[in-house]
């Protein structure tokens, strides 16, 4: 509950007139994921010792993250969408990857980023961190959004309640 106001008064400033979709939220986080990729660049690299197995297995982490952002963004059909507002018309989808946690298109971003980090520096890792706290705010937005327009979204939430994550329903 705590979490759910501080996340609410975060946000207000997310809502104006000229954003009413969450616009900033969607430009904080493609440049966030630019920072991401460009820190991929700097040094100091892996050691050469782990670094062929640090790019095969990026590599392994990243296609996973690929293939569960597709998963995920084809399941929501007419419902996808960048914002963190639901599209007018839109629907609540409780199937494919979202019967095992509530944003699936988030957990193959962090997998697809993590899967680049570990492919080309350490210092990818900061910024991803930084995506993961931007993304695990804008997600609480997105809910108080989906609680709005979607009477049945807490029973969904309580069959469903990892995030990011896949975790045992309580």
């Amino acid at each position: 509950r705590r979490s759910a106001r501080r996340a609410s008064t975060m946000h207000a400033s997310s809502t104006s007139a000229d954003d009413d979709r969450g616009g900033r939220w969607v430009a904080a986080q493609f440049v966030v994921m630019g920072i991401v990729l460009g820190a991929g660049f700097l040094p100091p690299g892996w050691p050469d010792s782990v670094s062929g197995l640090l790019a095969a297995l990026g590599a392994v982490v990243s296609l996973l993250g690929a293939i569960l952002g597709v998963w995920a963004w084809r399941t929501l059909d007419r419902s996808a969408t960048a914002y963190p507002r639901p599209r007018q018309g839109g629907r609540l989808i409780e199937s494919g990857p979202y019967e095992f946690v509530r944003h699936p298109i988030y957990a193959a971003g962090l997998l697809f980023f993590l899967g680049y980090a570990l492919a080309t520096s350490p210092i990818a890792f900061v910024p991803l961190a930084a995506l993961a706290v931007l993304w695990r705010n804008k997600a609480a937005y997105e809910e108080e959004l989906l609680v709005d327009r979607y009477t049945d979204y807490w029973a969904y939430r309580e069959r469903v309640p990892g995030s990011f994550v896949p975790r045992p329903s309580r």
